[in-house]
């Protein structure tokens, strides 16, 4: 008996103390004319930025041929002490193949300059993954070992008729092996997707900000991709979907069980203990992050004469929506509902969510919504999942969108700044942008200024009656926050608070999911 719960805490936990956590990455986008990627040596760079962040150490390679691969992977494994976490992150052409034992292998593609015009031509420039895969297993057995591949790049359409029916652009599984994570960036035999427009291919864009994203970092690695997944379903939908295996570990970027979750009360409570979030979310349903306890100074002492007086707040932690509510997930609410939206003013919207002078995309915030029509969609979103959606209190979301800090915004007092940050007049080019494509605030929050106003639950009224931390339950005015696409420098400080009774083509939302109490 004590040596099967000795071997089953050997198989299902990371060792208390892991040695070292260690990176090779890689990305290859130097290729000749037509198999030219943009994007590999960015996913590298940003990748490797990210982990050392998280304390890897990083070993970066950018447009190596296969013999330089080669030798760095026999180094890394090399320099492994058995319990370590090794992490090992190529991006550039990738296909799959037989090893020299007819085994299933994929085959990663080394920069190279010469033109390839046979498949051999093309395995000999190429990494067996395999290989990587026996490394690490013989140097760590005993650690935590993760492989991800973002490797199925658009191999010139030339090369792959004349080799027809024995070239498979896709890779495939490599099977699960004990203490080993398998990342792919899409499905078995499909590609993956990169474009010159943007800087980072479409799988790595979500992988880096998730290892950014202090909420997920802080969960198993095994919720960590699906999260990162979903969240890249959320604009690309089942065009590329990623895949997962691995056999259970216990292991997080940034330490498991490294945040607390409280309640959210404008009042001091003793803490209790909470149940977590569900591990996987439904397409439509807004990613959340946890927003941890803590005490705040609400308000501006140089600002306008509604943001005074200065009042501290004591905080629970909270959920809330990592990006404004989208076009795409609103859709789906009117879609399934017929909600066609509540009877009150417009300003510049021909309709609800239907803005003047532009047409805003699937991945953009919704706008001209009113915050009852917001109230509407928490209301079915709540139904749907047996959470309590709702709109945050003032006083929830300048804790959220201050993630610290005391100056005009949440990075600090410099104005030059904010386009760093936020979509508004000087940069937006009079529309809502994308969610998520600017730089996140501590918390891991975007959008926090600039794109649109987004609705609170709560009235306006002087910083004495405690209005702020409430949501009103009458009147037809309420409080918005962080400005928007539309407007000036001031009004995206966090202490900024307008209020408004119409539907309005730059007002939008996110949500929050209090925790229940004890």
């Amino acid at each position: 008996m004590y040596l099967y719960l000795l071997y089953f805490l050997m198989i299902f936990a990371l060792p208390a103390q892991a040695l070292q956590k260690q990176a090779l990455v890689i990305g290859n986008g130097d290729y000749p004319e037509k198999w030219a990627l943009s994007n590999p040596v960015n996913d590298a760079t940003d990748v490797a930025a990210a982990l050392e962040n998280l304390g890897f150490k990083v070993t970066v390679l950018t447009d190596k041929n296969k013999r330089s691969m080669s030798n760095a992977v026999q180094n890394f494994a090399s320099g492994l002490q058995n319990g370590d976490v090794a992490l090992f992150y190529f991006s550039g052409h990738g296909f799959s193949g037989k090893d020299p034992n007819a085994h299933d292998t994929n085959f990663l593609v080394g920069s190279f300059q010469e033109m390839v015009r046979t498949r051999d031509a093309l395995e000999e420039e190429s990494l067996d993954a395999s290989f990587v895969v026996r490394s690490l297993r013989s140097k760590n057995a005993q650690g935590i070992n993760v492989m991800i591949l973002d490797a199925c790049r658009n191999v010139p359409s030339g090369f792959l008729e004349e080799h027809k029916g024995t070239f498979e652009e896709g890779l495939v599984s490599l099977g699960k092996y004990e203490r080993f994570i398998m990342n792919y960036a899409t499905q078995p035999l499909k590609k993956a997707l990169g474009s010159k427009n943007q800087r980072n291919s479409f799988y790595t864009q979500y992988l880096v900000e998730g290892l950014k994203n202090r909420s997920l970092t802080s969960r198993n690695i095994s919720e960590f991709f699906n999260e990162v997944g979903l969240t890249m379903a959320d604009t690309v939908g089942n065009q590329q979907v990623p895949l997962v295996e691995m056999s259970p570990v216990r292991f997080c970027f940034a330490g498991c069980g490294g945040v607390v979750q409280q309640a959210l009360v404008a009042e001091p409570a003793p803490p209790a203990p909470e149940p977590a979030l569900k591990p996987s979310r439904q397409a439509y349903e807004p990613e959340m992050v946890l927003i941890p306890a803590g005490t705040f100074e609400m308000g501006s002492t140089d600002g306008e004469s509604d943001e005074k007086p200065v009042h501290a707040w004591k905080m629970y932690s909270f959920y809330m929506s990592k990006y404004e509510v989208t076009v795409r997930q609103f859709k789906a609410f009117m879609q399934e509902t017929g909600y066609t939206g509540a009877n009150v003013g417009e300003y510049e919207c021909n309709s609800l969510m239907n803005p003047k002078g532009f047409t805003p995309a699937d991945n953009h915030p919704v706008s001209c919504v009113h915050w009852k029509d917001a109230e509407a969609y928490t209301a079915w979103l709540g139904k749907k999942t047996g959470k309590a959606y709702r709109l945050p209190t003032e006083a929830e979301w300048e804790y959220a969108a201050r993630a610290g800090s005391t100056t005009k915004w949440h990075f600090g007092n410099d104005e030059s700044r904010l386009g760093e940050y936020a979509w508004y007049g000087a940069n937006s080019g009079s529309q809502t942008h994308a969610v998520g494509q600017k730089l996140p605030n501590d918390f891991g929050l975007y959008d926090m200024a600039g794109n649109v106003w987004e609705w609170t639950c709560s009235e306006k009224g002087y910083y004495t009656d405690g209005k702020d931390a409430k949501c009103a339950s009458g009147g037809s005015f309420r409080l918005l926050r962080g400005g928007s696409w539309g407007n000036d420098i001031n009004s995206c400080r966090s202490a900024y608070r307008p209020n408004s009774s119409n539907r309005g083509f730059s007002y939008g939302f996110r949500v929050v999911f209090p925790i229940p109490r004890a």
